[in-house]
């Protein structure tokens, strides 16, 4: 077999490497800064931009340390379960795709303690982004190697 023939099966490692990032000092910053941002919306009552601020970048690395990981993850999921249910079709509905599929996997994320978090609110989101997105958002979230 010739060498323009071969096939690099490795070729998902190599991914998985440039999609995760190191978790620095400055990162560390970054995910109190957002976790602080997120909180004082909830506070100010500003639950829409909350959720918006929560989702609207990778908000959390699979490298982080756990206990940032843990904060990040109660703080969206505060935020989740402070909206009043009435409420949540019009935040989704201000969400992009891109944005739903965040909000998505800490859906799946807070489903997965329910000892820790509100299944029925969770749930009630999940209904809510799913009549929107589309059940292509739990495919993209469930195939996605990028989690929260």
């Amino acid at each position: 077999m010739s060498a323009n023939r071969k096939l690099n099966v490795d070729i998902d490692e190599d991914f998985e490497e440039e999609v995760e990032a190191d978790v620095g000092v400055d990162n560390l910053a970054k995910y109190n800064s957002l976790c602080d941002d997120v909180k004082s919306n909830i506070l100010k009552g500003d639950l829409s931009s909350a959720i918006k601020r929560a989702v609207s970048e990778a908000f959390i690395s699979k490298k982080a340390p756990q206990d940032i990981r843990e904060r990040c993850i109660s703080t969206v999921i505060e935020a989740m379960c402070a909206v009043k249910t009435l409420e949540i079709p019009t935040i989704v509905k201000q969400l992009t795709n891109d944005e739903l599929d965040i909000l998505m996997k800490f859906v799946y994320v807070g489903m997965a303690s329910p000892e820790v978090y509100n299944s029925s609110i969770l749930i009630t989101w999940h209904e809510k982004i799913v009549n929107v997105a589309g059940l292509g958002c739990i495919v993209r979230v469930l195939t996605d190697r990028n989690t929260v």
